[in-house]
């Protein structure tokens, strides 16, 4: 007999993640309220500020919602779903003793997301829907106390990384499908076990195969690690770009934008990115996508400029290969001429 049910347990990863997630700063009801809507006017300001620095036309009928940590849980919860839809993970039927682990498993996916919920300060997510930007206010409030900075200007600062986000997917409407076909082959990858393998190990017997480590040293085989950079690649160049469209864009409109770029990448290397936790949940990787992507960016604008940069969104063949974001002047040789 078959069931519906899904090899990991969607509604225990929420559960788990919300029950252990730690509360946000207490605020009373004025300071909520004015938090919101400052968040949602530093959203509908940064689009234009975006679009100018980008070069990128917006989106119509943009969607901000304002989240709690809970809320954001919930978000990531259906969004791990909604990316794993239609694999060979996702199509998975698994029998009694896999769902009592599949339970469990969504247990330890809800740990991990407890964790990362304290940390996130905004995400745009481009696969369910026509896309939505989540606003963490707990997060914000938290890092503008920490940074001692003005929360109208930090506001706005983060609110442009995140809308420069909602910008690069606009103009390459192809790229939801493309990172959806980078997940599909790493969790069905032939060559040696792919995710859905390593999943099906820990719902046989209890435990990795393999020794805990950072996200990479899942990935060993040749094929594996093509599809690993490939995704490091593509998110490099991601997050490189909305960082350096960020500081464009808020030359002009943050009088503190070096101060606050300072300090923020002070706390951002010096807190638990830099610990083994950090490592295992992949926060060192992504420290390291958001320079090595904006180095990226920064020399291809200055060889053939803003639009020549936004070739990258034109199609699939024109994103950089892992070597190219470490070597921009390849690129700019190979798509330029």
């Amino acid at each position: 007999m078959t069931t519906d049910l899904p090899l990991i347990d969607w509604d225990v990863a929420e559960a788990t993640g919300r029950r252990l997630v730690r509360p946000g700063p207490v605020l009373d009801a004025r300071r909520r309220d004015r938090l919101v809507a400052g968040l949602r006017d530093a959203a509908r300001r940064a689009l234009p500020l975006g679009e100018e620095a980008s070069q990128l036309p917006a989106p119509p009928d943009p969607l901000e919602l304002v989240v709690d940590r809970p809320g954001w849980i919930r978000a990531n919860t259906h969004l791990a779903g909604v990316l794993v839809e239609g694999t060979e993970l996702g199509a998975r039927r698994p029998t009694m003793p896999e769902r009592v682990t599949g339970a469990a498993l969504g247990a330890q996916l809800g740990a991990v997301l407890a964790v990362l919920a304290t940390r996130v300060l905004g995400q745009f997510d481009p696969f369910t829907g026509p896309g939505r930007l989540y606003l963490v206010a707990p997060n914000v409030a938290d890092a503008e106390l920490a940074l001692g900075v003005d929360p109208h200007d930090f506001r706005l600062w983060v609110c442009l990384h995140e809308q420069t986000h909602r910008l690069q997917f606009a103009a390459a409407p192809w790229l939801p499908d493309h990172v959806r076909g980078i997940v599909a082959d790493l969790l069905e990858d032939e060559e040696e076990r792919g995710l859905a393998d390593v999943v099906r190990d820990l719902a046989g017997r209890g435990r990795p195969a393999r020794s805990a480590g950072g996200l990479d040293d899942w990935f060993r085989s040749p094929s594996q690690r093509a599809l690993f950079d490939r995704a490091n690649a593509v998110m490099a160049l991601l997050e490189g770009h909305a960082d350096v469209m960020m500081d464009r864009a808020g030359e002009a409109a943050i009088p503190g934008l070096a101060e606050i770029r300072r300090r923020f990448e002070h706390r951002r290397t010096h807190t638990m990115l830099a610990s083994q936790l950090g490592r295992l949940l992949g926060l060192d990787r992504k420290l390291a996508q958001y320079r090595e992507g904006a180095a990226f960016c920064r020399r291809v604008i200055e060889r053939v400029g803003v639009p020549g940069l936004n070739a990258v969104w034109t199609s699939p063949g024109l994103l950089p290969v892992p070597a190219e974001i470490a070597r921009p002047d390849d690129w700019v040789a190979r798509v330029h001429g």
